[in-house]
């Protein structure tokens, strides 16, 4: 009787505790579609995720689809998510977990800014090369070497030379 009633609690205790570790290791996974004005998928787009409670911020850059996934090991529930593009005004906004959702929908459409940048023009004096001067290399190991430094003797004997 004794064995049954420690299998029973431990039961018990098993499924009291079960919910809680549940929810403490859980996984948010934040995923999305980022498309343009005409509906087209954007693609490059970087997408920042950051926990409220933790401060914690991931990054992700979206396919050739426009789409993203971000994950967040024992997550919070409560992120602001932010898009970011060229030639796309910034988006800004925050994904709650209803329930026990696993995964959180954060899709955006983005829309285009019509500022247009005035062209660049640089113009700078150029240095020429000296060709003909005879500067040192970075090591400082270069050194001239002229034809009379070669001992006579040597410059019969290719052997004696190459050794």
């Amino acid at each position: 009787m004794t064995l049954r009633r420690l299998a029973f609690c431990f039961a018990v205790a098993s499924a009291a505790i079960a919910p809680h570790f549940a929810n403490a290791q859980q996984t948010d996974i934040i995923r999305g579609q980022v498309t343009g004005p005409d509906s087209a998928a954007i693609e490059g787009v970087q997408v920042t995720v950051t926990s409220i409670s933790g401060n914690v911020s991931r990054t992700a850059k979206t396919d050739s689809r426009g789409r993203f996934t971000v994950t967040f090991p024992g997550g919070d529930g409560d992120y602001m998510v932010s898009y970011a593009s060229l030639g796309y005004a910034a988006k800004r906004f925050e994904v709650k977990r209803s329930a026990d959702e696993d995964v959180l929908v954060a899709d955006a459409r983005l829309t285009r800014i019509g500022a247009i940048l005035d062209p660049v023009k640089v113009t700078a004096q150029r240095e020429r090369p000296q060709r003909n001067a005879v500067t040192p290399d970075f090591g400082g190991t270069e050194q001239n070497l002229n034809n009379p430094a070669v001992p006579a003797d040597l410059l019969g004997d290719l052997a004696a030379m190459a050794a």
